[in-house]
């Protein structure tokens, strides 16, 4: 890695309750404890609620209810290949060969266990024999356990109001996946039927033929699972078959019952290779064989509701990149997926970089000196970067970096390998300001997860404290920054996967002050940023560009009833110079303060301009984007020259020692009283005058009049362009007539 140090290194100058979320072991002592609350279900029927859990070697059952400690009998039912044919749905119950229950699966094993009429601990396991088409007696036992070979394979203990059971998973045959429900019967008189579970459409009878349990839930039996998620009701199983030839996601035949939807629990055996390479696949879990591989090309989007577990390893789950953009995956639930994620660098281009996966260092961006590579932090107190010599520094969560490839050979994709990001990035007091003043408190941040993130999100997306509400984004030319709806130079709401950017810890006068930045998965969604455009019209805004030697810049003047002509943090963007002299800058100005996005009260009549560029050289403003304006007019106070830039372009030469070089007004759409289309004028204030421009040819007489009725000024002329000396503030009705025509416009003078 090179280790020079370049004082103008892209210096930056700115003018301005508890869940389960690993496996979790029941001690089985009779005591209600241990569940946590995403395993607790209340749709069991009459009992108070039934708990489901599982850890590497145990599946967890437990039912709640002032009965549940009584003489009853509970049969637990599994199905452990539902993506299989074995099993049946006439499932073993007692009462004779016309009392079995039927099962909403095929079911392969029947674990029964309790007390039996005279209070007598049993456990009877009964599987499925697939040749016969008979239930067969696994093992049985007469007391609180079933144990073989020193092995538990069942244990329960029943206590005050609760029952509780574990199975051991390795007798089931470690499924990969199962369904499954349960019931429990009295031991006594009518031997009633209860604590259905799922108990939805069920109901409690006494015991008789044909009953039936209507719902189960189905499960990848794996760590970090939240078992009362909708999509484990009634689950819906798919498996990868790769019957139609082809490695797509997006073909049906490629799977064993069509393309997954969202709610699909997903299962790719050893042999899958399956790749996403159109936008809009979605599930829910993902289970990968040891062996099967994911890839999220550039034109593929998915969507995983639930998590991944990814067997194969760091190979298993590719997220590619190219010239041509970025795969897109959302993995909502999980997290600690093992996975590689690339990220297309350009060669001799700076890049706005964060890392993808965790536990990467600078190592793992060193190509070993060929080509070359610079990584650089940003320091907050000094406003400059600082390179990193050491191969051994951690690329930080939630820290945006900056990185070059040399040009001396082509452009680059790097491929991260390790653990995908948690759902929550960051912590508390991640950014921090050193001194008052628009240039301090900057923090270096970055996206890291394997998606677009949108800064609009709404809570519980981001967990922020004490930041303004403007984000800035390195680009190939300078910088975009995007605040409160408006974005310029393609800044907008979304961020790029891999992407750095900056924000700003609020200006309260007392530093050293602190700002939080934090994120969820929920700001994650799919979109192309490279190509975004905001599809929103956002009303009463001016989008200025200026383009000087081929390239450009842009600043946003927009109006809004809660802005403020000073600095506003949640609706103001600052002005960052580019790092190349070579790049024009197009800002506004207010007292010292310069802005790439300014949000200003209605009142407001002008805004001053200025830009910088190559000294000399021919430079072009435009208004690319009008709204709610009748005119856009630009003042050049160097040569006093009014462009009307609702018409046309401006261009003028760049000189260097003027500063503050031009003014903006306009004319709010609505605002002139014009009988006569064909006598077209404009009128707006300046200071203490009123500028008109006529656009039509001939003799016209111009008269002012104040709200009292008198005229201030009355005057006919033939020239297209008008200065009139206004001495006091107001409102002024500015009259033009031309021949049998005339226009009137209303003007306010500071």
């Amino acid at each position: 890695m090179k280790k020079i140090f370049y004082s103008v290194f892209l210096q930056l100058i700115i003018v301005i309750s508890v869940f389960a979320n690993s496996y979790n072991t029941i001690d089985i002592d009779g005591n209600n404890t241990g569940w946590a609350t995403d395993e607790q279900f209340t749709n069991c029927s009459s009992a108070d609620n039934a708990y489901f859990t599982w850890d590497a070697e145990y599946i967890y059952m437990g039912i709640s209810d002032a009965d549940a400690d009584e003489n009853i009998a509970t049969f637990v039912y599994f199905d452990t290949d539902p993506l299989g044919a074995n099993g049946t749905t006439s499932a073993w119950a007692w009462g004779g060969s016309s009392n079995y229950i039927n099962t909403p699966f095929n079911a392969d094993w029947t674990i029964v266990w309790g007390k039996d009429e005279s209070g007598n601990f049993f456990i009877e396991v009964m599987q499925y024999n697939n040749v016969t088409s008979i239930w067969d007696i696994y093992s049985t036992s007469s007391s609180t356990s079933l144990v073989i070979s020193t092995v538990t394979l069942v244990e329960f203990a029943i206590g005050a109001d609760y029952r509780e059971v574990r199975i051991k998973r390795s007798m089931l045959g470690n499924p990969d996946e199962f369904k499954t429900s349960m019931f429990s019967e009295q031991q006594w008189a009518s031997y009633y039927r209860y604590f259905a579970w799922p108990s939805n459409n069920w109901s409690d009878a006494n015991r008789t033929t044909d009953q039936s349990i209507p719902h189960y839930y189905g499960f990848f039996p794996e760590s970090g699972i939240s078992p009362d998620r909708s999509a484990y009701y009634d689950a819906s199983f798919e498996q990868w078959t790769g019957a139609a030839r082809s490695t797509s996601w997006a073909t049906g035949g490629n799977w064993s019952d069509g393309v997954p939807t969202s709610s699909t629990l997903v299962r790719l055996p050893a042999t899958a290779t399956v790749i996403v390479d159109a936008a809009g696949a979605e599930c829910d879990d993902i289970l990968m064989k040891t062996g099967a591989t994911l890839t999220v090309n550039t034109d593929g989007t998915l969507t995983s509701n639930g998590g991944i577990y990814n067997y194969t390893g760091n190979s298993g789950v590719v997220v590619q990149s190219s010239s041509s953009g970025n795969g897109s995956l959302i993995e909502y639930r999980y997290g600690n997926t093992l996975m590689t994620v690339q990220c297309y660098t350009t060669a001799g281009q700076w890049h706005s970089f964060a890392a993808p996966v965790s536990g990467l260092t600078a190592n793992d961006l060193y190509i070993g000196d060929s080509p070359g590579v610079w990584i650089a932090e940003f320091n907050e107190s000094t406003l400059d970067y600082t390179y990193i010599t050491e191969l051994t520094e951690p690329l930080d969560d939630v820290k945006g970096w900056l990185l070059w490839v040399e040009e001396t050979v082509s452009d680059h994709t790097y491929s991260f390998q390790g653990l995908a990001r948690e759902s929550m990035q960051g912590e508390d007091n991640n950014a921090s300001r050193s001194a008052v003043g628009t240039e301090y408190g900057y923090a270096y941040v970055g996206n890291q997860f394997t998606s677009a993130i949108d800064w609009d999100a709404t809570s519980p997306a981001w967990y922020n404290s004490n930041l303004n509400n403007a984000i800035y984004v390195i680009t190939i030319d300078g910088w975009a920054s995007y605040v409160g709806g408006a974005g310029n130079n393609g800044g907008s709401r979304y961020i790029a996967m891999n992407q750095g950017f900056f924000v700003q810890v609020t200006d309260n006068n007392a530093p050293p002050e602190y700002g939080t930045l934090k994120m969820s998965r929920d700001v994650c969604v799919h979109n192309d940023v490279g190509f975004l455009k905001s599809n929103t019209t956002i009303d009463s805004l001016i989008r200025l560009q200026v383009n000087q030697s081929g390239k450009s810049d842009e600043t946003v003047v927009r109006f809004l009833n809660d802005a403020t002509e000073e600095f506003d943090g949640q609706y103001d963007a600052s002005k960052f110079f580019s790092y190349s002299e070579n790049n024009p800058l197009v800002f506004s100005k207010s007292m010292m303060d310069s802005y790439s996005i300014n949000s200003l009260p209605k009142s407001v009549q002008e805004v001053s301009i200025d830009v910088a560029g190559i000294n000399g050289v021919s430079m072009t403003i435009s208004a690319t984007e009008i709204n709610s304006f009748d005119s856009v007019y630009l003042k050049d106070k160097l040569t006093a020259t009014i462009t009307n830039l609702a018409l046309e372009d401006y261009t003028f030469t760049y000189n260097n020692n003027f500063n503050n070089r031009f003014t903006l007004f306009f004319s709010y759409t609505g605002d002139q009283e014009n009988l006569y289309p064909e006598l077209s004028f404009d009128a707006f204030s300046s200071n203490n005058e009123i500028l008109i421009q006529i656009n039509h040819t001939g003799i016209s007489e111009i008269s002012v009049v104040n709200m009292l009725g008198q005229q201030v000024f009355s005057q006919q002329t033939s020239q297209s362009k008008l200065s009139i000396p206004i001495h006091q503030s107001g409102y002024y009705l500015v009259k033009v007539h031309s021949g049998q025509h005339m226009a009137t416009k209303k003007v306010f003078v500071k």
